[in-house]
């Protein structure tokens, strides 16, 4: 089975966290496994469909992950600011590849951030 792109990382935090971060690492799969796929729950191992966002908020950030902090406080900022909420697990969708190549933090990727959300009130 080989891995479709792009690698998919999911923040279950209901708040920003610097340690002790709720996440899930992912991957596309071609549709065929999925069908076929017996359901597997383990610790290391887990088959399921992310459901479709109906509302979300996104952003596009091209730079280094040390700073990207700063793009998911702003895609934040913009979803309180037009009276939205957050309404699940953030999604940063790594476009230009691998994110962490050997391990590194360091060099130009291109991320793009989902946030789910809702109308205020709704």
């Amino acid at each position: 089975m080989a891995p479709l792109e792009p690698e998919i990382t999911l923040y279950h935090n209901e708040e920003y966290q610097e340690q002790d971060i709720d996440m899930e690492a992912a991957v596309p799969v071609a549709p065929e496994i999925m069908a076929s796929a017996v359901p597997v729950r383990a610790d290391h191992l887990r088959f399921h469909e992310l459901p479709a966002l109906e509302l979300a908020a996104s952003l596009i950030y091209e730079g280094d992950f040390t700073e990207i902090t700063t793009a998911i406080f702003s895609l934040l900022r913009w979803v309180g600011e037009h009276r939205h909420l957050v309404a699940g697990p953030l999604r940063e969708l790594h476009l230009s590849g691998q994110a962490h190549p050997r391990g590194a933090n360091s060099g130009r990727h291109l991320i793009e951030l989902q946030a789910p959300i809702i109308k205020m009130g709704a």
